[in-house]
Protein backbone atom coordinates (compact mmCIF):
# COMPACT_ATOMS: atom_id res chain seq x y z
CA UNK A 1 0.00 0.00 0.00
CA UNK A 2 2.96 2.32 0.75
CA UNK A 3 4.06 1.76 -2.51
CA UNK A 4 1.32 2.58 -4.20
CA UNK A 5 1.52 5.66 -2.11
CA UNK A 6 4.76 6.70 -3.43
CA UNK A 7 4.45 5.96 -7.06
CA UNK A 8 1.09 8.11 -6.99
CA UNK A 9 2.74 10.99 -6.41
CA UNK A 10 4.56 11.11 -9.68
CA UNK A 11 1.74 10.06 -12.22
CA UNK A 12 -1.09 11.95 -13.53
CA UNK A 13 -4.11 12.27 -11.82
CA UNK A 14 -6.54 10.38 -13.32
CA UNK A 15 -3.91 6.99 -13.07
CA UNK A 16 -3.22 7.86 -9.24
CA UNK A 17 -7.31 7.66 -8.65
CA UNK A 18 -6.81 4.44 -10.25
CA UNK A 19 -3.59 2.84 -8.64
CA UNK A 20 -4.29 4.31 -5.31
CA UNK A 21 -8.10 2.78 -4.92
CA UNK A 22 -7.02 -1.00 -6.30
CA UNK A 23 -6.39 -1.75 -3.21
CA UNK A 24 -10.21 -0.87 -2.36
CA UNK A 25 -12.17 -4.58 -2.20
CA UNK A 26 -15.44 -3.81 -1.90
CA UNK A 27 -17.18 -1.74 -4.05
CA UNK A 28 -21.08 -0.83 -4.50
CA UNK A 29 -22.49 -3.22 -7.47
CA UNK A 30 -26.22 -3.32 -8.79
CA UNK A 31 -28.10 -5.98 -10.25
CA UNK A 32 -29.91 -6.22 -13.17
CA UNK A 33 -33.66 -6.32 -11.43
CA UNK A 34 -32.21 -3.54 -8.98
CA UNK A 35 -31.63 -1.51 -12.01
CA UNK A 36 -34.73 -2.36 -13.78
CA UNK A 37 -36.54 -1.46 -10.61
CA UNK A 38 -34.78 2.21 -10.85
CA UNK A 39 -35.43 3.07 -14.22
CA UNK A 40 -39.22 1.98 -13.46
CA UNK A 41 -39.45 4.23 -10.45
CA UNK A 42 -38.22 7.13 -11.41
CA UNK A 43 -35.98 7.24 -8.69
CA UNK A 44 -33.03 9.72 -8.89
CA UNK A 45 -30.02 8.33 -9.98
CA UNK A 46 -27.78 8.76 -13.34
CA UNK A 47 -27.30 5.78 -15.59
CA UNK A 48 -23.35 6.40 -17.40
CA UNK A 49 -22.63 4.07 -20.33
CA UNK A 50 -18.80 4.07 -20.51
CA UNK A 51 -18.51 2.00 -23.31
CA UNK A 52 -16.41 3.65 -27.28
CA UNK A 53 -18.15 5.37 -29.33
CA UNK A 54 -18.64 2.23 -31.88
CA UNK A 55 -20.11 0.03 -29.25
CA UNK A 56 -23.22 2.37 -28.76
CA UNK A 57 -24.46 0.78 -32.17
CA UNK A 58 -25.39 -1.83 -30.47
CA UNK A 59 -27.95 -0.64 -27.97
CA UNK A 60 -28.04 1.54 -25.00
CA UNK A 61 -30.00 0.74 -21.11
CA UNK A 62 -32.72 2.75 -21.05
CA UNK A 63 -32.23 6.38 -19.75
CA UNK A 64 -28.40 6.09 -19.81
CA UNK A 65 -25.90 8.99 -20.55
CA UNK A 66 -22.21 8.59 -22.32
CA UNK A 67 -19.56 9.20 -21.23
CA UNK A 68 -16.51 6.96 -22.69
CA UNK A 69 -14.32 5.20 -19.78
CA UNK A 70 -10.76 7.45 -20.71
CA UNK A 71 -12.85 10.64 -19.56
CA UNK A 72 -14.47 9.61 -16.78
CA UNK A 73 -12.23 11.08 -13.82
CA UNK A 74 -11.55 14.21 -15.65
CA UNK A 75 -15.34 14.54 -16.16
CA UNK A 76 -16.37 14.03 -12.35
CA UNK A 77 -13.85 16.90 -11.90
CA UNK A 78 -15.57 19.58 -13.79
CA UNK A 79 -17.61 22.27 -12.42
CA UNK A 80 -21.62 21.53 -12.64
CA UNK A 81 -21.74 23.79 -15.05
CA UNK A 82 -18.68 23.01 -17.59
CA UNK A 83 -19.97 19.00 -16.78
CA UNK A 84 -23.30 20.09 -17.84
CA UNK A 85 -22.32 22.25 -20.98
CA UNK A 86 -19.68 18.87 -22.30
CA UNK A 87 -21.78 16.21 -21.34
CA UNK A 88 -25.93 17.65 -21.62
CA UNK A 89 -26.58 16.59 -18.18
CA UNK A 90 -25.59 16.62 -14.74
CA UNK A 91 -24.38 14.83 -11.74
CA UNK A 92 -24.67 15.56 -8.10
CA UNK A 93 -22.22 13.83 -5.48
CA UNK A 94 -25.14 12.65 -3.34
CA UNK A 95 -27.50 11.32 -6.42
CA UNK A 96 -26.27 7.88 -7.07
CA UNK A 97 -23.98 7.26 -9.95
CA UNK A 98 -24.46 3.49 -11.88
CA UNK A 99 -22.02 2.79 -14.28
CA UNK A 100 -21.76 -0.10 -16.91
CA UNK A 101 -20.00 -1.08 -19.52
CA UNK A 102 -20.13 -4.86 -22.16
CA UNK A 103 -19.06 -6.79 -19.50
CA UNK A 104 -18.76 -5.28 -16.17
CA UNK A 105 -15.11 -4.92 -15.87
CA UNK A 106 -14.58 -1.34 -17.49
CA UNK A 107 -17.38 0.00 -15.20
CA UNK A 108 -15.75 -1.03 -12.46
CA UNK A 109 -12.90 1.00 -13.26
CA UNK A 110 -15.12 4.21 -13.52
CA UNK A 111 -16.94 3.42 -10.36
CA UNK A 112 -13.43 3.11 -8.22
CA UNK A 113 -12.71 6.74 -9.96
CA UNK A 114 -15.75 8.29 -8.79
CA UNK A 115 -16.08 6.75 -5.48
CA UNK A 116 -12.39 8.09 -4.96
CA UNK A 117 -13.52 11.50 -5.84
CA UNK A 118 -16.45 11.38 -3.39
CA UNK A 119 -19.38 9.92 -5.67
CA UNK A 120 -22.09 8.01 -4.42
CA UNK A 121 -21.10 5.34 -7.43
CA UNK A 122 -22.27 1.72 -7.98
CA UNK A 123 -21.15 -0.73 -10.71
CA UNK A 124 -23.95 -2.34 -12.68
CA UNK A 125 -21.64 -5.84 -12.82
CA UNK A 126 -24.18 -7.59 -15.75
CA UNK A 127 -23.72 -4.95 -18.08
CA UNK A 128 -24.44 -5.21 -21.76
CA UNK A 129 -23.86 -8.98 -21.24
CA UNK A 130 -26.81 -9.29 -18.58
CA UNK A 131 -29.49 -6.67 -20.20
CA UNK A 132 -28.99 -7.79 -23.61
CA UNK A 133 -31.22 -11.09 -22.18
CA UNK A 134 -34.01 -8.89 -21.18
CA UNK A 135 -34.29 -5.94 -23.80
CA UNK A 136 -34.48 -6.69 -27.25
CA UNK A 137 -33.15 -3.20 -28.34
CA UNK A 138 -29.69 -4.03 -26.45
CA UNK A 139 -27.13 -6.31 -28.57
CA UNK A 140 -24.24 -8.44 -26.83
CA UNK A 141 -21.67 -8.35 -29.12
CA UNK A 142 -17.97 -9.56 -28.76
Amino acid sequence: MELVAETALIIPNILRVQLSFRVRRSMNIIETQELKQLIESKEAYVLIDIRYEPELSYGMIPTAHHIPLPEIGEALQLSSSAFTKKYGFSVDKKVKLIFYCRTGSRSQQATQIALQLGYNASNYKGSIKEWSKHDPHVQMYS
